[in-house]
């Protein structure tokens, strides 16, 4: 959480507190993001935050959210 804090961003989330979705998807390599579309399949998956990443990420969420 203080993490999130300290990057400012604004788009959900998911803490895994207990450590059992990320015991599913594997140990090492933090932080891991993905993002999901409405069906659940992911559509997008990155081992890192670094400026190219968020940039990356940004644009996979807009072209996600185009109604």
């Amino acid at each position: 959480r203080k993490t999130l804090k300290q990057t400012h961003v604004n788009f959900p989330q998911f803490l895994d507190s207990s450590g059992k979705a990320f015991a599913a998807v594997g140990s090492e390599a933090l932080p891991r993001i993905y993002v999901l579309d409405p069906a659940g399949t992911i559509v997008w998956f990155d081992i890192e935050y670094s400026e190219g990443t968020r940039r990356e990420l940004w644009q996979t969420l807009k072209v996600l959210t185009v109604e």
